[in-house]
């Protein structure tokens, strides 16, 4: 089974930019989970505004938000957020 390429949004990649590199690090090894992975059963899942299926995985204190296209093999990385402990 061929991976799904992992793309950020721009603001997620200003923000990817802000973590420090042991947090990058990690982060990276679960975009890349999610590509190898894309169909795993994600925490949630709602529509956004267009009706695109948004979903949500909880990695221990990382959240992240993405969507799935399917016929280009992408997964595009909306947004990832730090929870607290």
């Amino acid at each position: 089974m061929k991976s799904y390429q992992f793309l950020l949004r721009e603001e997620a990649v200003v923000e990817f930019g802000r973590r420090t590199s042991a947090e990058r690090d990690e982060l990276l090894r679960r975009f890349y989970f999610l590509g190898t992975y894309p169909e795993h059963q994600a925490d949630e899942c709602y529509s956004g505004q267009h009706g695109e299926e948004i979903r949500q995985h909880r990695f221990g204190r990382w959240r992240i938000t993405y969507q799935i296209d399917s016929p280009v093999r992408q997964i595009h990385i909306l947004e990832f957020k730090k929870l607290p402990k």
